[in-house]
């Protein structure tokens, strides 16, 4: 049997990619093909109804049949997907305000361990279905990516867990 399985993460780092040369090299499109990623993520991608971007799908991006896959999220994604929704608006001006607000409440209720570390993955509901945690997530915290802070949190660096 053929895995027909699609995943948001390449749209994502796609958008990326575009802000990034859209900032190297303005005027040359390449906002308006992150527009088109941007209409993507607000037309299939989000789910307004409890504000994520679910990471499974199959082809055309329509919803995955296998109930778990359907509902598993990659929370550091919600972080990075917040960081590029504020980047392309700044850049465009479009207002994401919407999009932005639920997907940072999303990402400060859940997904943490007791430690503060993010966690892998997570269900649409904030249940944990991988307790593991990436270094990456923890390295682009604290380089360029406020949006991976737990806002009530507080710590030093001498107590910081990561």
């Amino acid at each position: 049997m053929i895995d027909r399985s699609k995943r948001q993460n390449p749209h994502m780092h796609l958008l990326e990619a575009y802000l990034a040369l859209d900032e190297a090299a303005p005027g040359r499109g390449y906002l308006d093909r992150a527009g088109a990623l941007i209409g993507l993520f607000k037309g299939r991608l989000f789910d307004p109804e409890v504000g994520v971007v679910r990471e499974h799908f199959i082809e055309r991006l329509a919803e995955h049949p296998d109930p778990l896959r359907r509902q598993v999220i990659e929370r550091a994604i919600t972080s990075i997907r917040v960081g590029l929704l504020r980047r392309y608006a700044e850049r465009s001006g479009e207002d994401l305000g919407p999009w932005i607000a639920q997907l940072y409440e999303f990402g400060r209720r859940h997904g943490f361990s007791p430690g503060g570390l993010v966690l892998d993955e997570l269900t649409v509901a904030g249940s944990v279905v991988k307790r593991s945690h990436r270094i990456w997530p923890h390295t682009e915290k604290h380089c360029r990516r406020p949006s991976f802070v737990r806002p009530t949190a507080t710590r030093s660096r001498s107590n910081s867990p990561v």
